[in-house]
């Protein structure tokens, strides 16, 4: 690991890692990626690669999906069939600027 498990369970820290190297979230602590959003969508805006390593529950969390897919439409494969019938989750992975188009 890269850090001490204080480190890897303390969410400023992880962020700060996390935006410089997204594969960062690898080590952190499952009880940070199972409840800290602003950490996931920070690893999953550098990299849709990112939502391997967040905590799976996160997938099914609508409020967490439609940012996550706002954040970086490409992790859409990782959202719970149940949540790709929802309107806003479709609505914000599809946007032009989600996926890198303009």
């Amino acid at each position: 690991g890269f850090a001490s498990d204080a480190l890897r369970s303390d969410p400023d820290f992880l962020r700060r890692v996390v935006a410089q190297n997204w594969m960062a979230m690898h080590e952190a602590s499952e009880s940070v990626t199972r409840t800290n959003h602003a950490l996931s969508l920070c690893a999953i805006s550098e990299n849709e690669e990112a939502a391997e390593a967040l905590h799976p529950g996160l997938w099914n969390d609508r409020t967490f999906v439609v940012n996550a897919v706002q954040t970086n439409g490409w992790t859409l494969q990782y959202v719970e069939d149940h949540l790709l019938t929802d309107h806003d989750v479709i609505r914000n992975a599809v946007a032009p600027d989600v996926l890198g188009i303009h």
